[in-house]
């Protein structure tokens, strides 16, 4: 019967970054993810945040957050919906907002090996500060992601990838890719994540600024578990 009852698995990390593109700098991050996961289906709420600063400025303030939620059609096919909603000061973004649906495939789901890609529709909402000299942006969006997980022998390698171009112009996209390496420490629950992630703005050229912005970091992650399976069964 536990079997069929949804559980919240909880992840929570800290970064040490440096960063290269419109900045360069060193500072520190925070992630957050909680999971409800059932027997055919999974809800995600995560967020992120990274503030940095160079020469006793800041060079560096972002955050988002969203939900995410899939339900399982068969064992290969399900479908999702999702939101994001967040800021990033250095590329004068006061608001980025993406909502999509769509349908995911799993490729391989083992002990060792889970590739998933998903693709859908969406909408994309930006709104930029005035000295940044770009238009509001509010627009149809198509909404394709990736992830892969690979255990090693040593640790486990992470993939993920979201691409959200509009569908009017398709020269007009976000992409942020995120790859890492896990190290398990000898305490279970925690881990050491290094990795680096690429966040690009084909229209960030307008404002003057960089297209890239590329993030170096080292992660220390503590991952748990609710110890009641019936907490929240709905």
């Amino acid at each position: 019967m536990d079997k069929l009852r949804r559980q919240w698995a909880y992840k929570a990390a800290l970064d040490l970054t440096g960063k290269s593109g419109n900045s360069e700098s060193t500072g520190f991050g925070m992630n957050l993810r909680a999971t409800l996961q059932g027997p055919d289906d999974r809800l995600e709420f995560f967020g992120r945040a990274n503030l940095e600063e160079t020469d006793g400025q800041k060079s560096g303030d972002d955050a988002r957050a969203g939900v995410d939620y899939s339900n399982q059609l068969n064992d290969a096919w399900n479908w999702y919906v999702s939101s994001e909603f967040g800021r990033d000061v250095i590329k004068d973004t006061n608001l980025f907002v993406t909502t999509a649906a769509g349908f995911g495939y799993t490729f391989a789901n083992t002990e060792t090996r889970f590739l998933y890609l998903r693709g859908g529709f969406g909408y994309r909402f930006e709104d930029y500060s005035v000295s940044s000299g770009r238009e509001e942006l509010s627009a149809a969006s198509m909404d394709f992601g990736l992830e892969h997980k690979e255990k090693l022998k040593w640790g486990n390698l992470v993939n993920r990838i979201k691409f959200t171009p509009a569908i009017e112009d398709f020269g007009s996209f976000r992409i942020y890719q995120d790859t890492a390496i896990d190290l398990p420490l000898k305490v279970d629950a925690y881990s050491v994540r290094l990795g680096f992630a690429n966040d690009y703005d084909s229209d960030a050229d307008l404002s003057g600024l960089d297209e890239l912005d590329t993030t170096y970091y080292i992660r220390l992650v503590l991952n748990w578990q609710y110890a009641r399976s019936d907490f929240l069964n709905w």
